[in-house]
C-alpha cells in the first residue's frame, strides 16, 4: 500500500498565521527607532523639548512595543511628544499598566 504525499494538494489544511504588529515592531526594533529619529529628531530638538537624537533613540529603544508602534504612528511633533510622555511617565511609577 503506498501512501501519496501530495494528495491534500499544495493547499492542505494548514493555518494561515498572521504576526502580531508588536512582533514585528520588535523585530524591527532598530528599523524603526531611526527612521522615527530620521523624521522627527530635528524637529523634536529646536521644540524646546531639549531632546538630542541621541537621546530620543535611547528612549525609543527603552519602549515598550506598543508605545514604540504608538511612537512610529505619530503624526505630529505633539502626538510624538505625548508619547515620550506617557512613557517617561510610566517609568517613573514602575506601573504594570502603562
Amino acid at each position: 500500500m503506498s501512501v501519496d504525499a501530495h494528495a491534500a494538494g499544495p493547499t492542505s489544511a494548514l493555518p494561515r498565521v498572521t504576526p502580531s504588529p508588536l512582533f514585528v515592531i520588535d523585530q524591527h526594533r532598530a528599523t524603526v527607532v531611526e527612521r522615527i529619529v530620521n523624521d522627527w529628531g530635528d524637529r523634536l530638538l529646536v521644540s524646546g523639548a531639549g531632546v538630542t537624537h541621541d537621546q530620543l533613540r535611547e528612549m525609543l529603544f527603552a519602549m515598550r512595543a506598543d508605545r514604540l508602534l504608538a511612537a512610529s504612528l505619530a503624526g505630529s511633533i505633539n502626538g510624538l511628544r505625548d508619547v515620550l510622555g506617557n512613557a517617561l511617565t510610566c517609568r517613573r511609577r514602575r506601573s504594570p499598566v502603562c
